[in-house]
C-alpha cells in the first residue's frame, strides 16, 4: 500500500460509516412507523454514542503537522467507530426480534 492509497481508503471509511448511520437511523424510524400502523410497538433506542462527522482535511493536516502521530489516533477512530456502530445493531436486534416473534405467534 502506498500512502496515497491508504489516505483514499481512510477518506471513504470516514464518510461512508457516517452516511450509513444516518440512513440507518431514518430506516429504523420508518420501520417503527410502519409497525405502529400494524399495531406493533417498536421503541427505537437512542444512539448513546452516534458517529461524529469527522473532517478528512483536518485529520490529514493534523497528521502532517504531527509527523504522523495523529495518524495513530485517526486509525483508532476508524477501528472504534464501526465497533460502536455494530453495538447499536446488537441492541436493535435484541429489541426487535422478541417484538416480531410475539406479533407473529
Amino acid at each position: 500500500f502506498n500512502g496515497l492509497a491508504l489516505l483514499y481508503v481512510w477518506y471513504f471509511l470516514m464518510k461512508d460509516f457516517n452516511k450509513h448511520e444516518r440512513r440507518e437511523d431514518t430506516f429504523w424510524t420508518e420501520i417503527s412507523k410502519i409497525l405502529s400502523k400494524a399495531g406493533i410497538k417498536l421503541e427505537v433506542p437512542t444512539r448513546t454514542d452516534p458517529l461524529l462527522e469527522r473532517s478528512f482535511a483536518l485529520y490529514l493536516i493534523l497528521t502532517i503537522i504531527t509527523a504522523g502521530l495523529f495518524g495513530i489516533y485517526w486509525l483508532y477512530t476508524l477501528l472504534k467507530d464501526p465497533n460502536v456502530h455494530f453495538e447499536y445493531h446488537t441492541k436493535m436486534e435484541d429489541q426487535i426480534l422478541p417484538i416480531l416473534e410475539n406479533s407473529l405467534a
